[in-house]
């Protein structure tokens, strides 16, 4: 299971393709990250986790919760997996990877990259230089790569820039392997997504992407059928 926790809709960035739309000042309540965690151990099953935002550098703190939680869980990721666009680095952050990737059961899967391109702008600084130090960072992309609008997600603010458009069909999960398999998506308003390609605007207002409250995440799971493998 690929757990996505949006930490915070805020951004120190206004990239005119972002697909999450105009930020917004909210950060995601301890309460929910618990509540996901006590969950997840009930079930008993893997996982990596993929902190988003917005920018998840503007919340370390909610970062740093969910590793004291996974202690007083005596819970561990696979692994896990951080974007961020490099303007608000520092030690903290650094420190902070650190300790995730201590906690991690399969350092394979341990990622920070730094999304250097033409669409992002980001401050070349010491912490910069520290952090490619780190066996488990590198660039999204390379820093002469044209910017691929080829690739963009027609959602937030990409809708109001660009000429085109598409609708992105909703991952349709029938049993316990597809979700295992897929993303499971915790929004900053305690909501379960289905997928992490939306933006906040579709996240709060389509129902057709919305799973559950991450308090029922568990009756959901329970509510699928096992997979059932055909007959030879």
């Amino acid at each position: 299971m690929e757990l996505i926790i949006e930490v915070t809709r805020n951004c120190n960035q206004e990239c005119m393709h972002c697909l999450r739309g105009e930020q917004q000042n909210i950060r995601i309540k301890n309460e929910y990250i618990t509540s996901m965690l006590e969950q997840i151990k009930t079930l008993d099953v893997c996982y990596n986790v993929c902190f988003t935002g917005g920018e998840p550098t503007l919340n370390l703190e909610a970062i740093e919760f969910y590793m004291e939680e996974c202690k007083r869980l005596n819970i561990n990721h696979d692994g896990f997996y951080i974007v961020t666009n490099g303007n608000d680095l520092g030690m903290e952050f650094i420190k902070t990877c650190l300790k995730l990737y201590a906690l991690a059961g399969d350092k394979e899967f341990c990622k920070v990259d730094l999304s250097n391109d033409n669409a992002h702008e980001y401050i070349e600084d010491e912490e910069l230089e520290l952090i490619k130090g780190l066996s488990f960072f590198s660039n999204k992309f390379d820093e002469n790569l044209y910017w691929d609008i080829d690739n963009v997600i027609y959602e937030g603010n990409a809708k109001e820039n660009f000429s085109r458009g598409r609708i992105k069909s909703v991952h349709e999960i029938n049993n316990k392997e597809e979700l295992n398999d897929t993303e499971v998506y915790l929004n900053c308003k305690g909501n379960i997504i289905n997928g992490c390609d939306w933006s906040y605007e579709s996240q709060d207002n389509r129902e057709d992407i919305f799973i559950c409250q991450v308090d029922k995440f568990v009756e959901y799971y329970n509510s699928l059928p096992e997979f059932e493998y055909a007959n030879s």
